[in-house]
């Protein structure tokens, strides 16, 4: 499996980019050791900036037959097994 982050605005240095750096850090060992590998990252600036837009265009750098999972900071907390 290959897992691509899409995002919404650059990753530029700051809290976004440390806490993208912090992730990849920690999925890069068990990832590989079950099969999951990191793909690429994707930044997309849509414009106008409207949720359909942002949408639109992060489903255009997912791959073909690809999961989609959307994070955001005021969605539900789901627990490892639920996340799983």
């Amino acid at each position: 499996m290959r897992i691509t982050i899409c995002a919404v605005g650059r990753l530029r240095k700051g809290p976004d980019a440390a806490l993208l750096a912090d992730y990849l850090t920690r999925f890069e060992r068990p990832g590989r050791g079950v099969g999951m590998n990191f793909a690429r990252v994707a930044e997309v600036e849509p414009k106008p900036a409207t949720p359909p837009n942002e949408a639109t265009a992060l489903l255009r750098q997912a791959p073909d037959g690809a999961v989609h999972l959307a994070l955001a900071e005021r969605g539900r907390t789901l627990s490892s097994p639920e996340f799983a």
